[in-house]
């Protein structure tokens, strides 16, 4: 029997008894393959498009880096200058007219549009791939930096967005934001150090070491005392300016002298030596504010002129 005649017999019978082992094995193993190919018809794409974009974010990493590296190279620039635009036209002798227009002029020029075209140049140079980047370098806006406010304060806020290099509905792109936030170099003002208005003069009066009254006038008899010397003879009638009689120092023991004495205009004791303590008068000029905080009272000659 040739093998087209068993072919035949073969599906002959399997038509009267239904389906033979044979045919469920063959129809099983033409199955199996098919599986294998949806299973990698759905898995490699996937598995590409993670891969592909695995690569893409590294490259975002990278140009965020590019990005703040070029904003800290431009803040630190604008904050030099700074310098130049609030101080230097004082230092070379511009009158307030000139150099408040050099100001606004200084103001104008260090702004977005400097700020964009210095980061741009530098990466320009230093980042030549930008593909990731929405735009390029001509999509990264700075809307929302602020120069010179609060203090002298750089804010420069550069927005872009990015994108990966295949794109799926609803991971299309994604925002992204670098920041520098510094100070003009115009120095800080140390906190407790701030400028206090002038304050009204206060009056100035005169006490001694040891006296409990201020002195409103520094030639008070009280506190320039006048020394005059005299012999003891002339004691029992000598009297001070007010007519009082003098009596003996208990300081410098006038009583036990046999020389000449010494007294004062207004004074109530006689001294056996001009250098006696309580002749000497030690003045000292303070605020009056001052001195009715330390108890003093005015002077009874001079201290309600």
């Amino acid at each position: 029997m040739s093998f087209s005649e068993k072919m035949k017999k073969i599906i002959k019978n399997g038509k009267k008894g239904g389906w033979t082992p044979l045919r469920r094995m063959a129809r099983k193993r033409m199955s199996f393959p098919a599986s294998l190919t949806v299973e990698g018809a759905l898995i490699i794409p996937i598995f590409l498009y993670f891969f592909i974009n695995m690569n893409t974010l590294f490259d975002i990493m990278r140009v965020q880096g590019e990005v703040e590296a070029a904003l800290h190279q431009t803040g630190n620039k604008m904050a030099i200058q700074m310098f130049d635009v609030k101080y230097g036209a004082s230092l070379i002798g511009m009158d307030d007219e000139m150099e408040t227009s050099a100001g606004d002029l200084g103001t104008s020029i260090l702004s977005t549009v400097y700020a964009s075209s210095k980061v741009k140049d530098y990466l320009g140079r230093y980042c030549k791939n930008m593909n990731c980047v929405v735009g390029q370098k001509d999509g990264i806006g700075f809307l929302r930096s602020g120069f010179f406010s609060d203090g002298d304060i750089i804010d420069l806020v550069a927005d872009y967005q990015v994108q990966p290099l295949i794109k799926l509905y609803g991971f299309d792109v994604f925002p992204m934001e670098a920041r520098y936030y510094g100070h003009a170099w115009t120095g800080y003002r140390i906190p407790g150090t701030e400028e206090k208005k002038p304050e009204e003069s206060s009056e100035t009066v005169y006490v001694t070491r040891h006296g409990t009254a201020y002195h409103r006038d520094p030639s008070c008899t009280y506190i320039s005392r006048e020394v005059h010397s005299r012999s003891r003879e002339e004691l029992d009638a000598l009297r001070n300016a007010s007519g009082a009689r003098y009596y003996p120092c208990e300081r410098c023991r006038a009583q036990a002298g046999s020389g000449p004495i010494y007294v004062t205009d207004y004074g109530t004791c006689y001294h056996s030596s001009p250098g006696c303590t309580q002749l000497e008068r030690s003045v000292t000029a303070i605020p009056l504010e001052q001195a009715l905080a330390q108890g003093y009272c005015p002077c009874s000659k001079c201290g309600n002129q």
